[in-house]
């Protein structure tokens, strides 16, 4: 479900440059809805808390760049995805922000090299889609 809700988000984000709040509220409930009968869902909560915390910390990394690497549509998408990885493994989430954060490195040098070809603000939704998949990759 999340692969497919990733595909929609990523030709919604490249085509209109829009992420639909409806999607993510629907994967939101779903994590919920799996992580509470397995227990996890006081770590949902806490992941959660620290997606506020990332979110916060990209927020004033965009101001200081004059970029946005995440706009807040694609930040919303962070708060179903990194919290919903628990239930492959408690450590997923880890592993994906060191992965996304990775991905972020290598595409910001690349746009600092090659700017004029891939323009100023790449949608957010597909480094996270890359990162996800990476992730995935690592534990499957």
């Amino acid at each position: 479900m999340a692969l497919i809700t990733f595909g929609i988000l990523c030709y919604t984000d490249l085509t209109e440059r829009l992420v639909e709040k409806k999607r993510n509220s629907f994967m939101t409930g779903a994590n919920l809805m799996a992580t509470i009968p397995t227990g996890l869902g006081f770590l949902y909560l806490v992941h959660v808390l620290i997606i506020m915390a990332f979110n916060s910390v990209f927020n004033k990394l965009n101001l200081l760049r004059g970029r946005h690497y995440f706009a807040k549509g694609d930040q919303s998408v962070l708060f179903w995805v990194v919290p919903g990885l628990i239930l492959i493994d408690i450590a997923a989430p880890w592993v994906f922000l060191g992965v996304l954060v990775g991905v972020l490195i290598v595409i910001s040098l690349i746009q600092t090299r090659y700017n004029n070809k891939l323009g100023k603000n790449l949608p957010g939704v597909v480094f996270m889609a890359i990162a996800f998949l990476i992730t995935i990759g690592i534990f499957v």
